[in-house]
C-alpha cells in the first residue's frame, strides 16, 4: 500500500528539520555557500 499524503509530507518535514539542525550546527557551510 502507498503511503498516505500526509506521512509523505511529514516525512519530507522531518529530512528539512534534520538539514537545518545539520546548517546550524555547522555555520561554516552557510558561509561558503553565500
Amino acid at each position: 500500500a502507498s503511503p498516505r499524503p500526509v506521512e509523505l509530507l511529514f516525512s519530507q518535514l522531518s529530512k528539512l528539520v534534520d538539514v537545518a539542525c545539520v546548517e546550524i550546527q555547522q555555520p561554516t557551510s552557510q558561509q561558503i555557500r553565500a
